[in-house]
């Protein structure tokens, strides 16, 4: 009696696919691996959903004092440089001929709110968190002034302003959520 070679190479066929198959699934866990955090991790999503809870609550109030602090910050900065010079709109100012518009977004006051919740520390005392807190706001308010004092020197310099400013902004925002996401106190074990 001949044996058949068809029925083992659909065999061979389905053991190459699923190894090919096993393969894929290991590239993707290797891939999801190099993220900064695990979606699948329970300590997360609550976290996470707090966050964006507070970040759409800070873009519900005008934030009207800290928006003009910033502008003050600026305007102290740069009109002796003459990139900047007043506006009759506390939270405006003029570079060249553009009107700038200080928004709740250029103060990264949305940005703390959504971080809080993700580096909030069940292992340290209350006042340690709080600590955190007012360095964080400190941080990223030196980093607002920064990158807005970059975005209008670009600006000066005939850069779009979505190039110099929203552009920076995306990638600023990237990299401070993937710090937060890498080193968050939620990836640390808690007895909470």
């Amino acid at each position: 009696m001949a044996k058949s070679k068809e029925p083992a190479r659909s065999v061979e066929g389905k053991l190459s696919s699923t190894s090919a198959g096993t393969a894929e699934g290991s590239r993707l866990r290797n891939w999801l691996a190099l993220l900064p955090v695990r979606f699948d991790d329970r300590r997360f999503w609550p976290r996470a959903v707090m966050g964006m809870a507070l970040r759409w609550g800070a873009f519900q109030l005008d934030w009207w004092p800290l928006r003009e602090a910033v502008v003050g910050a600026l305007r102290f900065t740069l009109e002796p440089s003459g990139l900047v010079s007043v506006h009759p709109d506390p939270v405006k100012f003029w570079v060249g001929h553009e009107s700038v518009h200080i928004t709740v977004s250029c103060t990264h006051v949305e940005v703390f709110a959504l971080l809080c919740p993700l580096l909030w520390d069940w292992s340290v005392t209350p006042l340690v968190n709080l600590k955190r807190y007012f360095a964080l706001a400190a941080g990223l308010a030196v980093f607002a002034l920064v990158r807005l004092h970059v975005a209008v020197w670009l600006l000066s310099r005939g850069v779009s302003w979505v190039i110099g400013h929203d552009v920076l902004l995306g990638v600023s925002y990237f990299v401070l959520m993937a710090s937060a996401l890498k080193y968050g106190a939620w990836t640390k074990h808690s007895t909470h």
